[in-house]
């Protein structure tokens, strides 16, 4: 019986060893399991995985033609100031989508002023007249901007003139645009002084042939500088120092002052043309983004000082810090923007939104030609933004810490200047949003110089 006991201790001890055995494998092999498991799912994203990740997440898709913007409601609840961008101007996709996302900010968030990177004196002036709205194009924007979308714009301006809530057009540019300022001045004028009336044709009569002996000739006219200087000067004093035409509201006089003030500022940047002419160009480049900062500022801070403004530019003019950017041609030099030079208190009301593009055509900015956009990389900002949830992406770049996720946006990363044009640089410090194209086109082109 002691020998029957005995045998089933060992049989109760082995079953239990067996038992513990068995449950320890399990366990092992449970623990192994979620072991693999966790691994897999903690598996670290590469980068481009990461970038790819948060364009779609991020990403607000707007469709071509939409006129419903309500997602820039909360992002500019507390500006008075949207910078438009765009990294060319022969994109027929960036005309149109500016064209609808102003008429938006003024109807729905009262933005009433609209500046473009154009001449003050012709922009400021050319609603003042009942010329047909593709004249009044032609008379104050430069050929590029010659669209039949832009005139779309610009016949909802002409439709809002007479309305209670107008869109008034301004430029901060200085650059010669046409011959209309010196007509339309010289009208003005000839109800007050006829001397005056004569002198402001003539003069702008000799600033159109003095930008076209430098540009188109290469020639410096000291001698035509300086007079048109002295001449300039002259008229200012005269406008000044009329009471009558400072009481005239539909006059301006000081935007006319503004305007004229801006040739004798032009006229100045001219030098001597080097044996390189590169380095003339350049600084004749700063000084103007000097000038258009200044009428920015101007506009903002004295003749607008109750408004909200909306201002059209390349992106080149209006980045935050454009002269961290890194390229790698001179041919675009990285000068201080406009932006870059405005006060901070500017700054702080501002949103700087980007417009940038994937592939496909654009026109050149000077005789209109097609040029096709450079292949993007993996790894660039184009292909980044080209992640997103459509064919037109906007994104909203405030209010992000530096994390895993978002570590990009705090990051040099490459991009396409122009579209063809290689640089990089950090794109928090430049952008408060972009709007990205994946696919554009040349505009269409008016022809508004056919006889």
């Amino acid at each position: 019986m002691k020998q029957l006991w005995m045998l089933l201790i060992v049989l109760v001890i082995a079953l239990t060893g067996c038992t513990q055995k068995k449950d320890s494998i399990d366990n092992a092999l449970d623990n192994n399991s979620s072991t693999d498991v966790h691994e897999e799912t903690e598996k670290p994203k590469d980068s481009l995985e990461v970038m790819k990740d948060w364009a779609i997440l991020n990403g607000e898709e707007i469709n071509e033609g939409q006129s419903d913007f309500s997602f820039l409601q909360e992002v500019l609840k507390d500006k008075r100031f949207i910078f438009l961008g765009e990294d060319a101007h022969g994109v027929r996709e960036f005309h149109k989508i500016k064209t609808d996302l102003i008429q938006y900010l003024h109807e729905e968030l009262d933005f009433d002023v609209l500046v473009f990177e154009s001449g003050m004196a012709e922009t400021s002036n050319v609603f003042e007249t009942d010329a047909p709205v593709t004249e009044k194009m032609k008379h104050s924007l430069y050929p590029v901007w010659h669209s039949e979308e832009i005139e779309v714009l610009y016949q909802y301006m002409e439709e809002q003139k007479s309305s209670l809530d107008p869109l008034f057009l301004t430029g901060i540019d200085v650059q010669h645009v046409s011959k209309f300022y010196g007509g339309y001045l010289s009208d003005k004028l000839a109800h007050h002084n006829q001397n005056m009336a004569e002198l402001i044709l003539a003069t702008e009569d000799g600033y159109a042939e003095f930008n076209k002996k430098y540009y188109l000739e290469r020639l410096y006219d000291l001698a035509l500088k300086t007079k048109l200087i002295k001449n300039y000067e002259e008229l200012i004093d005269y406008i000044k120092s009329n009471k009558e035409m400072e009481n005239d509201e539909t006059f301006n006089s000081d935007l006319q002052v503004k305007a004229l003030e801006g040739r004798i500022h032009y006229l100045e940047t001219f030098k001597e043309i080097p044996d390189k002419q590169e380095s003339v160009d350049i600084e004749q480049m700063k000084l103007r983004d000097q000038i258009m900062a200044q009428n920015a500022a101007w506009l903002i801070q004295e003749k607008f000082p109750d408004k909200k403004i909306m201002f059209w530019a390349h992106n080149a003019h209006i980045r935050k810090a454009n002269t961290k950017i890194e390229q790698s041609t001179s041919k675009f030099p990285t000068i201080e923007s406009f932006v870059e030079l405005l006060p901070e208190s500017i700054l702080k009301e501002s949103y700087i939104l980007g417009l940038n593009m994937g592939t496909g055509t654009i026109a050149n900015s000077t005789d209109l030609s097609k040029i096709q956009l450079t292949p993007k990389q993996k790894g660039t900002l184009e292909w980044l933004l080209a992640q997103g949830n459509g064919e037109i992406t906007f994104y909203h770049l405030l209010d992000y810490t530096n994390t895993e996720e978002n570590a990009w946006l705090f990051e040099p990363i490459p991009s396409y200047h122009h579209g063809y044009v290689w640089e990089k640089f950090t794109v928090a410090e430049q952008f408060d949003g972009i709007i990205f194209v994946e696919d554009v086109t040349p505009p269409k082109y008016l022809d508004l110089y056919k006889e």
